[in-house]
């Protein structure tokens, strides 16, 4: 199956290396950046982009391109795409890759924008992360790490071992398998071979994992005095509802074995840990902002407040209340494709609408309102130009 575009971009290529170079290092930085028809929507991230034309592509740990190049694409004032050549495969989901081909679209938007005031719709309570956690991090902000470590601190109990940890490069081969898999691994008894096997569909196969390696695994945890291990991954869902396993919570236990009961349990406080950890990394601002144009697609916002500046400067998407007058706030999923400072030092950002909150109709009552505003346009616009 290929997925294909509804129609056809027309594009202009980039050849300039310093605008190519400004263009990933600079410009897209912040931004979402996903796969090209893939068969479901994979973010990735670009690291140690290099004078020689060459990145390191990082996607998702279960990602296998289809041939040796892939093509990534953006969103700024206009449609972005770049063309990359793998040329090694570094780790599950990583590839260090060389920039073969960078285009944008001649097009811009196609919905019509058409300014409105705030007697008819504000912008207001904003939700918007302090720090971006994706699928590359090795280091994480230091409010974050502290509630991992309270975490640890205050269940030290639920096992001789506990540890919980972030994702790093070195890590062994069954905390790597629990990352690729997003799945838990359970070993109710280290000396058993069999207890390697999956204890169900959402577990990992430590079998498999190991490999060739199970008898030194198995004479390594009985030396060390380990009776039964449990590893559950740490899944945080960002902003473009991706889940991105950024840690993990490990429980050993050198007496009694870890049953499925204790791995239930362990999944339902790290779901518990990762509401503490995004309360903790989410912004809430109940400021009225301005909204300076709006279509069905997207709107352009005129942001005055200091704090909120601040966070949406540096955010690739947030969410946002739009409310019309005297009728009921619609939450709005929003994606940021440009934004400058005018001469106020105001920030004017433009968004493209993602999608709406899960309560039911909320698209078909924004739609509803933006209706009678976008017909109203358009007789003002034909009643200028002498048209009937």
């Amino acid at each position: 199956m290929q997925v294909q575009e509804r129609k056809a971009r027309e594009y202009i290529p980039i050849r300039d290396q310093d605008e190519i170079s400004e263009l990933i290092e600079t410009r897209l930085a912040t931004k979402n950046k996903f796969l090209k028809n893939p068969l479901e929507k994979i973010q990735v991230s670009v690291r140690e982009y290099k004078p020689d034309n060459t990145l390191d592509l990082i996607t998702d740990p279960e990602f296998e391109p289809q041939g040796l190049s892939v093509t990534i694409y953006s969103l700024l004032d206009s449609y972005i795409e770049i063309d990359l050549e793998i040329i090694e495969k570094t780790d599950a989901g990583m590839f260090h890759c060389r920039i073969t081909g960078v285009q944008k679209a001649v097009h811009g938007r196609k919905n019509l924008r058409f300014k409105i005031t705030s007697d008819q719709a504000v912008a207001t309570n904003f939700r918007v992360s302090r720090q971006a956690l994706d699928i590359g991090l090795f280091t994480i902000p230091t409010g974050i790490k502290v509630l991992l470590d309270q975490f640890q601190s205050s269940n030290s109990n639920m096992s001789d071992i506990v540890k919980v940890d972030i994702f790093r490069n070195d890590d062994n081969i069954l905390i790597k398998g629990i990352k690729k898999t997003r799945r838990a691994g359970l070993i109710t008894d280290t000396s058993n071979a069999a207890s390697y096997d999956p204890a169900g569909e959402e577990f990992l196969d430590c079998r498999a994992v190991f490999g060739e390696g199970m008898e030194k695994v198995i004479k390594n945890n009985i030396d060390k005095g380990y009776k039964s291990i449990l590893v559950t991954p740490i899944l945080y869902i960002n902003e473009a509802e991706n889940v991105v396993p950024f840690g993990y919570i490990q429980l050993v236990s050198k007496s009694s074995p870890l049953t499925m009961e204790t791995a239930v349990k362990l999944k339902k406080d790290a779901e518990k840990l990762v509401e503490r950890i995004r309360d903790a990394n989410t912004a809430f601002l109940p400021v009225r902002q301005e909204i300076m144009d709006i279509s069905r697609g997207g709107a352009r916002l005129r942001i005055s407040d200091n704090e909120l500046k601040k966070l949406l400067a540096r955010t690739p998407a947030f969410t946002f209340d739009l409310v019309f007058k005297l009728e009921a706030p619609i939450t709005m999923y929003a994606e940021t494709c440009s934004s400058f400072k005018d001469e106020n030092d105001r920030l004017v950002i433009g968004v493209d609408f993602q999608g709406t909150s899960s309560r039911k109709n909320e698209m078909r009552r924004f739609n509803s309102y933006i209706d009678p505003m976008e017909q109203n346009y358009k007789a003002q616009l034909r009643k200028s130009m002498g048209k009937s």
